[in-house]
């Protein structure tokens, strides 16, 4: 008789451009508690949500403070012209011991005053992610213009630890005028 057990609805922030095709899946699995669990459990979800490639769309990320050109080709062309600019990932659940290393494939602007990015994770999905100092590492980037593989190790704060639910990447700490970030992939390796 509750009124969340027959309630369906998208749950995620989406970029859906004038010119974008659109596809998603869902399992809508019928029965009772045991059925639904013999069927989750049986067909569990892979990892795909760790690996974001942005060659052909944004892999269901958004942003914040920032602006890009449109449908990514062959990375994801982000403007940072805004105080603290966000690219914010979808909700995704992945063991933190599990996969303790980020990659992220970007290149920056030489246009780009500030040298330090920022790696989030929310330990809480719902109502939404939500993002601290205390779960969140910095790094240094390269400003050059050219691509460069960028390895984070998660794991040394200790509070990257049991189930997540998101990832936020804050490119840079300040955008400038003419700043932009192109980033081909972000990728969570396995331990």
């Amino acid at each position: 008789s509750d009124s969340q057990t027959g309630y369906i609805a998208p749950n995620q922030d989406e970029i859906i451009d004038w010119n974008i095709q659109y596809d998603f899946t869902y399992h809508l699995v019928l029965g009772n508690l045991d059925t639904i669990r013999a069927y989750v459990y049986q067909n569990p979800p892979s990892a795909p949500c760790l690996l974001y490639d942005f060659e052909m769309n944004r892999q269901h990320f958004t942003f914040n403070n920032a602006a890009d050109s449109g449908v990514p080709n062959g990375y994801w062309h982000v403007v940072m012209e805004q105080n603290d600019p966000q690219l914010v990932g979808p909700v995704c659940l992945w063991d933190a011991g599990k996969y303790p290393v980020l990659h992220i494939n970007a290149s920056y602007s030489s246009t780009q005053l500030s040298t330090t990015a920022q790696i989030f994770w929310s330990s809480t999905a719902m109502p939404g992610p939500q993002f601290s100092e205390t779960q969140s590492i910095r790094f240094t980037i390269i400003p050059d213009g050219q691509f460069h593989l960028y390895e984070v190790d998660l794991s040394t704060n200790p509070t990257y630890t049991g189930p997540l639910y998101c990832l936020r990447f804050d490119p840079v700490d300040t955008g400038t005028t003419g700043a932009y970030v192109n980033v081909a992939s972000i990728l969570l390796n396995e331990n």
